[in-house]
């Protein structure tokens, strides 16, 4: 099963999805890394992360400009990151963190939608397909029907999806594609925040 470790929605266990390394594979191929994997049974895998390095040590010009800018466009801001692939979740709070945000997360939509009843986040990100449960577009309707000024953001992997093409249409102030970038990513929020 090796070969196919990395495949989308392939999974060993009764209740996963498998997407989680699939999402760690797309992230380092982005970054012209690989990963490798050994296992042997009844032991355990270990998983071989190889990223270049930095180039004299140093970052692309203006990446420093930028992240200072998102640090201060972030710190301080109460955002609320939706995703059933604890990955992302866990992920997602810890970058968002080290710019300051105070991230919480939710599983699925109904879990979202209980946690803005109780406080006003800044920003909402939502996954659109989550398996079992409530996603983003359905979420994104009861939480605008709470607050109308709500800033969401749409994420998802499904380029061709209808939601994903017109987001404001249904109520969402931005989008993130899957697997995330976190330049890109960042500026979105920052983008949405501002707006």
């Amino acid at each position: 099963f090796l070969n196919n470790i990395f495949d989308p929605f392939f999974t060993t266990k009764e209740k996963g999805s498998g997407i989680g390394l699939s999402v760690v594979h797309s992230i380092i191929e982005k970054h012209n890394g690989f990963i490798k994997v050994e296992s042997e049974e009844a032991k355990g895998a270990t998983f071989f992360i190889y990223l270049p390095a930095l180039e004299n040590g140093k970052k692309k010009d203006g990446q420093d400009n930028n992240h200072l800018m998102f640090k201060h466009s972030l710190s301080g801001k109460l955002i609320l990151v939706m995703d059933d692939e604890a990955l992302i979740r866990e992920v997602s709070q810890n970058i968002l963190g080290e710019f300051g945000a105070v991230v919480e997360t939710a599983k699925n939509g109904e879990e979202a939608v209980k946690k803005y009843s109780e406080k006003k986040f800044d920003i909402v990100i939502m996954d659109l397909t989550v398996r079992g449960g409530m996603g983003g577009e359905k979420a994104a309707k009861k939480i605008l029907n709470m607050d109308k000024n709500a800033k969401i953001i749409v994420a998802s992997g499904y380029f061709n999806s209808p939601v994903m093409a017109e987001y404001k249409k249904y109520g969402f102030k931005g989008r993130i594609m899957k697997p995330f970038k976190v330049d890109e990513t960042l500026a979105e929020i920052v983008k949405v925040i501002n707006s």
